[in-house]
């Protein structure tokens, strides 16, 4: 029940998004669906960390240089269109 109110509603935005960005050439999404997840699992893995391992620890800027830096890394530089050789 709560897959289906909760994280299924994530994962529906982050498609559409994802099928959005790719549609318009600003990302390449081979599997809209696995891309959200593998999104996901980088969020929930820092989550992870920060309140199991780490607790209290959260890099300088706390929570949200934490979400601004995965965001960047995955859609920003990760996912990118780029030539493979200039």
């Amino acid at each position: 029940m709560f897959f289906e109110r909760q994280v299924s509603i994530f994962y529906d935005l982050l498609i559409r998004y994802l099928q959005r960005s790719a549609a318009a050439g600003r990302l390449h999404v081979p599997d809209p669906l696995l891309t959200a997840r593998a999104f996901a699992g980088m969020l929930s893995y820092q989550g992870m960390i920060y309140s199991v391992f780490r607790p209290g620890e959260l890099p300088a800027g706390g929570r949200d240089a934490l979400v601004n830096t995965v965001v960047n890394i995955f859609f920003l530089n990760g996912t990118e269109r780029a030539p493979l050789h200039e």
